[in-house]
């Protein structure tokens, strides 16, 4: 579901950190953000060269909720387990500045 969300907000423009559990993970969300930008490439609204730069330039991928630090807006969109969930919600409260907030896909 990560990378659901991350498609518009990088399609809008935004800078994104998209984080999870480990590479293998992350290799997986960025394979379906590509998926996801297969359709425009097909119809000629981008190329794969505009994906890349896209990619490059405003998606940044982590493994590390520490790094997380500074974002603006953390849509958390794990696993619907409550028990995980409130625990990186307390780990965030911790990391996060005051004036992050918080949002869920639940």
């Amino acid at each position: 579901m990560g990378s659901g969300i991350v498609n518009p907000l990088l399609k809008e423009g935004f800078e994104v950190m998209l984080w999870d559990i480990n590479d293998a993970a992350i290799e997986k969300g960025v394979a379906s953000v590509r998926e996801t930008f297969a359709y425009p490439i097909k119809k000629k609204k981008m190329t794969p060269a505009d994906l890349d730069d896209l990619i490059k330039n405003k998606l940044t991928t982590t493994t590390a909720l520490k790094d997380l630090k500074d974002v603006d807006l953390v849509i958390e969109a794990v696993l619907e387990d409550m028990k995980i969930k409130m625990d990186i919600w307390k780990q965030l409260e911790v990391i996060c500045r005051p004036a992050a907030i918080f949002a869920t896909n639940t």
